[in-house]
């Protein structure tokens, strides 16, 4: 590619971004979203779960990968929200004001993930929980459920429109989930 070329950027994951195909108005009151650091040394990619953490040093909530182990100075929640982490942690604008955009699972968003078990077979209208690093999985009984599939796992297109309305050409098809969001934190036990 000539310099001065803007062409596709190709990520360090190979994963294409989280994509929302429905519920996102970020200006409005009602969006169940939060914006807060990235914790230092944690990576998080478009598309994978993540919680909030209190750093007590910092005085703020910082993210980290969903079900992460311990990091030094973070308090975590007993039962935290998960959230989707909208952009990677790698992005000029998230690095220069400081933010990283979750996307609750408690909103009601229809979306588009790479990041799931792969061994588990996703049918439309299967719930889906937490797994493993940043990742969805589908939900056995007495599980938390997050979501339900919404599409059928598999080759999805990824091609899309730029604001010109022409098909973005640097695309591809890729294995991803499609949810749509509806988690419900459980109820405490009578008497607590």
């Amino acid at each position: 590619m000539a310099a001065g070329n803007i062409g596709p950027v190709v990520r360090a994951n190979q994963k294409p971004r989280l994509v929302v195909l429905r519920g996102l108005t970020l200006q409005e009151p009602s969006m169940l979203t939060q914006c807060y650091a990235v914790s230092s040394g944690v990576t998080v990619w478009s598309g994978q779960l993540i919680e909030a953490r209190w750093s007590s040093v910092r005085g703020r909530y910082e993210w980290v990968i969903y079900g992460q182990a311990p990091v030094s100075g973070l308090v975590a929640d007993a039962d935290p929200v998960p959230y989707f982490a909208l952009q990677d942690s790698a992005d000029t604008d998230v690095i220069a004001s400081q933010g990283l955009t979750g996307l609750s699972s408690a909103g009601n968003f229809e979306l588009r993930t790479p990041y799931f078990d792969a061994e588990d077979t996703y049918n439309q209208d299967l719930p889906v929980t937490v797994g493993d690093d940043g990742n969805i999985k589908l939900a056995a009984t007495g599980d938390t459920v997050i979501g339900f599939v919404t599409r059928i796992r598999g080759a999805q297109s990824l091609r899309g429109q730029d604001s010109t309305f022409k098909v973005i050409q640097s695309a591809s098809d890729e294995d991803v989930v499609t949810i749509t969001t509806s988690y419900t934190k459980a109820a405490p036990a009578a008497g607590s």
